[in-house]
């Protein structure tokens, strides 16, 4: 348990958050974490700690604030998915697994960059011996519930897959991306999400995804065609929402996928032309009348008179 209370710097006036930790066990914890991710990018650090007068752990932290990933602009979807990709490939070269990465866990900095928070079920890879809770419902890696559990990077991958299909539900039509994070989804649920994905991408790129240096060739959604870019990211979900964790990526195979690095290079942002929020609504509109056409059409039957 914990509480959190906003406050200034004296000397300078900056402000401040104050997280007041009440169990000394799970002070010490969150402590020794914070202590070994300093200095890393999109992870939030710990300035300073301290005891109140009822000799609670406080810990000191710069003020974030909430990050807004609704209607977001494509460009937008890919890089805050590369700055969390970014955050989990540096505390994951320091053997810790955040265990609850999820929309929640997440807040900007003062330049809207992405600042993956709270580490008060964090463990160390391997190390079952602390791993008390399994996180939040609906981010939960489906391994965290097999017998003998291990804590691997794998476990904060499928978090931020269900993160990452949140963000892309504008986008991607069809795939019933609603469902992701929900506290009632299964692994059966997740499955079938990711094989509707895949059709998807297939369909989009004529059964195939022809890597070409950086960027993918793609075909045409029957008539009603979506930006490669849109495949990609796509590819991607599918990848990271795997319910064997040796069939997700790693970080850092996420960081180098093209929907990551189209953000990243100015010489191919481009691939994100017409994909605003805005603009994209009215195309989306199209694709989920193509889809629905789609299915009807498979449910018919023929027949000779």
């Amino acid at each position: 348990m914990s509480k959190i209370e906003f406050g200034v710097r004296s000397s300078d006036f900056t402000p401040l958050a104050f997280k007041t930790v009440i169990n000394p066990v799970d002070a010490e914890r969150e402590t020794s974490f914070l202590r070994q991710v300093e200095g890393l990018s999109n992870v939030i650090q710990l300035l300073d700690t301290f005891e109140d007068d009822k000799k609670r752990s406080v810990l000191v932290l710069p003020v974030l604030r909430r990050l807004n990933l609704l209607k977001l602009d494509l460009i937008d979807v890919s890089r805050y998915a590369g700055q969390l990709a970014k955050a989990l490939h540096g505390i994951h070269n320091r053997n810790i697994v955040h265990m609850d990465v999820t929309l929640s866990n997440l807040m900007a900095d003062d330049d809207n960059n992405l600042v993956l928070i709270d580490f008060g079920l964090s463990t160390l890879l391997n190390d079952d011996t602390n791993c008390r809770s399994c996180g939040t419902p609906g981010y939960i890696a489906p391994e965290v519930f097999e017998p003998n559990f291990k804590p691997t990077p794998k476990v904060d991958i499928f978090g931020a897959g269900v993160i990452l299909g949140c963000m892309l539900q504008p986008y991607i039509t069809g795939c019933d991306l609603q469902y992701l994070g929900g506290s009632m989804v299964r692994s059966t649920t997740t499955e079938g999400i990711i094989a509707k994905l895949d059709s998807f991408v297939a369909r989009g790129n004529d059964g195939h995804l022809h890597p070409t240096g950086s960027v993918y060739s793609y075909g045409q959604h029957a008539g009603v065609d979506a930006p490669l870019i849109v495949y990609q990211a796509a590819e991607l979900l599918s990848l990271m929402l795997q319910t064997t964790p040796g069939e997700r990526p790693t970080s850092g195979k996420i960081l180098s996928h093209p929907f990551i690095q189209a953000s990243l290079r100015p010489e191919l942002q481009h691939l994100f032309d017409g994909t605003d929020y805005t603009t994209f609504e009215e195309r989306r509109h199209m694709m989920e009348i193509y889809e629905r056409q789609r299915l009807s059409s498979e449910s018919l039957c023929y027949y000779d008179d």
